[in-house]
């Protein structure tokens, strides 16, 4: 797993990336390609905002790097936190947005404009089992 924060502005939005290998045999779905995915992601996104103290605002599906994913909004009292979750080639993709401006849309992209997602190249090493794995 690999975990990157940024900000430009102390009064701006942070914005912490998580990139996720897949370990599981099958074709990776999208957050959004069948119901059941979506509310997965949702589940999970919800989870997270539980842990963080911050309550479940809405959900939608949104479209992020040409992938289709989805987004759950939720707020702590002070933040407003925005959770996107895509999925793309055997990676789960997770961008979490801290935002004191709790009306505000989602204002992290500027942190992303250098980001893209590729698959990985054909020779890369397949990723690396946690310890006591099968």
């Amino acid at each position: 797993m690999d975990v990157h924060a940024a900000s430009k502005d102390p009064e701006g939005p942070v914005l912490v990336t998580v990139v996720k290998d897949e370990i599981e045999a099958g074709p990776s779905k999208g957050a959004s390609d069948e119901p059941k995915h979506y509310d997965e992601g949702v589940q999970y996104g919800t989870q997270v905002l539980r842990d963080t103290g911050a309550t479940l605002a809405s959900t939608e599906r949104i479209r992020m790097f040409g992938l289709e994913g989805l987004q759950v909004i939720g707020t702590d009292g002070r933040f407003r936190i925005s959770i996107r979750l895509l999925n793309r080639g055997g990676r789960h993709f997770e961008f979490r947005c801290f935002d004191l401006d709790q009306k505000a849309e989602w204002r992290c992209a500027s942190a992303l404009t250098s980001f893209h997602i590729a698959d990985p190249p054909a020779d890369a090493a397949p990723p690396e089992l946690p310890l006591g794995s099968p």
